[in-house]
């Protein structure tokens, strides 16, 4: 199968529309459709970021027929199980679109807060529109002073 044709099967078993999909890399829904259509091929840290958000291995998109990792409890899936995944989507999916905003701010928040990230996933930055207000900066300080 084409890395097009992983990135669709993928999305349809997390049940994600292509703008669902777009809105957690950050990118245009046509760019998905564009992949899914073999018209183009996203860069290898735009594959990692798919399976990032896929709860899946670069293998399954690049190379594998069938995806497993995400269905085994077990899989190497950054320490998201496909229960957890699961039910992270099912509350995302329940919000509206400015909860969804909102919680995607929360999570990126989060990912920058070292006791609750993996060390190689850990972004450099965040993008936090309310970075520059002081009760904002004195909460993200808070954040990265708790002890574990």
């Amino acid at each position: 199968m084409s890395i097009g044709d992983n990135i669709k099967k993928w999305r349809e078993l997390h049940n994600l529309t292509q703008s669902d999909l777009a809105e957690l890399l950050g990118i245009s829904d046509k760019t998905v459709s564009s992949w899914e259509i073999n018209r183009t091929e996203p860069k290898i840290g735009m594959v990692e970021k798919i399976c990032i958000a896929l709860n899946c291995k670069k293998t399954d998109i690049v190379g594998a027929d069938e995806p497993t990792s995400f269905l085994r409890e077990d899989s190497p899936s950054y320490g998201v199980t496909s229960r957890g995944y699961e039910r992270l989507l099912y509350f995302y999916k329940a919000l509206n679109k400015i909860g969804q905003k909102e919680a995607i701010k929360r999570i990126e928040e989060l990912a920058c807060i070292e006791k609750y990230t993996e060390d190689h996933l850990r972004p450099q930055t965040a993008h936090n529109a309310d970075a520059d207000d002081p009760e904002q900066q004195r909460l993200m300080q808070e954040d990265l002073d708790e002890p574990e």
